[in-house]
């Protein structure tokens, strides 16, 4: 997405499988920017499996990926983008609105979402 080129805000990605696909085919000025949130607490509060939180950190091992927990991220980074594929759940999204986050909506494609988030937003 044209968009996430333009910006110089982290994005994270989800789900999995999408995180993956997309820090692959990324631009290198894009890819250094590309971060999977990990939670495996609320992953399986919302989606009742923890699979993809495993699986990427086991991987970030072998292979050069960001997947930092998602409070951590929070805290670093309170303003960033959401790139989220809908075709398949994921908490990340639901998280940060229940954590009060405001996502305002850049772009649609399909099932493919771009969000601006502030995760400072409860907070004023």
């Amino acid at each position: 997405m044209p968009l996430i080129e333009r910006s110089e805000l982290p994005v994270a990605v989800t789900p999995a499988v999408f995180y993956l696909q997309f820090q692959h085919y990324a631009l290198p000025l894009v890819k250094s920017r590309l971060f999977y949130l990990t939670s495996s607490e609320d992953a399986i509060r919302y989606t009742g499996a923890n699979s993809d939180e495993l699986n990427l950190q086991f991987l970030s091992r072998v292979i050069p990926l960001q997947v930092p927990p998602y409070r951590e991220f929070i805290s670093q980074h309170p303003h960033f983008l959401l790139c989220a594929d809908t075709t398949n759940f994921t908490w990340a999204t639901q998280k940060l609105l229940d954590d009060g986050a405001h996502l305002k909506l850049l772009a649609a494609q399909g099932a493919y979402f771009l969000f601006d988030v502030d995760a400072n937003a409860a907070e004023r």
